[in-house]
C-alpha cells in the first residue's frame, strides 16, 4: 500500500510518539522507502487542558495547502485543529481479517482528483455535523 500511494502523493510520518516510536515504525514496514517525512511529538501541540498531543497540519503550509493534506489517524483528538483533513480509522491490532488499509488505500486515490480534500472529507464523515 505504502508503495502505492508513494507514487500519488508527499508521505509524511506524523506521531504524536517520541523519536524512538517512528524509528520502529519506519523499520517495521521499511517506511524508510516511502515516508518523505518524519514528525514526532516535538513537532506536536500539547493541550495542557486535556493532557493531549494534537499534529496542527499547520507546520506543513509552507509549500503545501490544506486543501491538499489529508491526516489519517486512529484518535480523532489528534487532529483536532484540523478535522475537515482527517480521515479516522480504527486501531490495528492483528487481526487477520482487517482491510481498513485497503478501503483506505482505495480511498485515498480517488481523492488525488479533487481540488479540495477538505470538502470531500467533510461530506464522507459527516464532520459537518459534529
Amino acid at each position: 500500500m505504502l508503495q502505492s500511494l508513494s507514487q500519488h502523493f508527499e508521505l509524511i510520518l506524523f506521531t504524536a510518539a517520541l523519536d524512538q516510536y517512528a524509528d520502529v515504525i519506519l523499520d517495521t514496514f521499511q517506511g524508510k522507502a516511502f515516508f518523505d517525512h518524519v514528525l514526532t511529538r516535538k513537532q506536536c501541540l500539547f493541550v495542557k487542558e486535556h493532557q493531549v498531543y494534537v499534529k496542527d497540519l499547520n507546520i506543513l503550509l509552507a509549500d503545501r495547502t490544506l486543501a491538499d493534506i489529508v491526516i489519517v489517524d486512529n484518535k480523532i483528538e489528534s487532529y483536532a485543529s484540523n478535522l475537515e483533513n482527517g480521515i479516522p480509522i480504527t486501531d490495528y491490532v492483528g487481526q487477520e481479517n482487517d482491510d481498513m488499509l485497503l478501503i483506505l488505500n482505495r480511498y485515498l486515490l480517488k481523492l488525488r482528483k479533487v481540488s479540495d480534500v477538505r470538502e470531500v472529507i467533510l461530506r464522507d464523515f459527516f464532520l459537518e455535523n459534529l
